[in-house]
């Protein structure tokens, strides 16, 4: 099996865990680990670290997911993976990112098929949706600075 750990700032992996769950179901072999800037910011390295070490140990391959590329709980993962030859980060993940690699994984050969079928979820996720206005109203080119 391939081991997720889902980290981020603040209650971000905690939340996303909690939506992933509500439409793909309980996940096996899933940690989130969030980073909050308080009393404990200074143990997150090493929770974190553990975690990484544990599932490293016992999947075949393991992703953490990060919210924020360049972050700390990014750089935190990519200086546990260094070292870990099965272990893949992956920045910047949002719910249908997840959801993808969550109903897929049970079937995935390895952590490379999953994360590149997973980003084509992800980038189709995201859209911007224009609702028809009055005329008037919005940008224009008058608008600016």
């Amino acid at each position: 099996m391939i081991g997720f750990i889902l980290t981020g700032h603040g209650g971000y992996a905690g939340g996303l865990y909690s939506s992933i769950k509500m439409i793909a179901g309980e996940q096996d072999e899933f940690a989130v680990v969030e980073f909050h800037d308080d009393a404990t910011a200074s143990d997150f390295p090493q929770q974190l670290r553990s975690v990484i070490d544990e599932y490293a140990g016992r999947d075949e391959e393991v992703i953490v997911f990060c919210d924020l590329q360049g972050g700390t709980p990014f750089n935190q993962a990519m200086m546990a993976a260094v070292v870990l030859p099965n272990v893949s980060v992956v920045a910047g993940v949002n719910l249908p990112f997840m959801i993808e690699a969550a109903i897929s994984r049970p079937e995935a050969e390895c952590a490379e098929d999953l994360i590149e079928e997973s980003l084509a979820a992800g980038h189709a996720g995201l859209a911007h949706s224009i609702l028809p206005t009055s005329e008037g109203e919005g940008c224009s080119e008058e608008d600016g600075i």
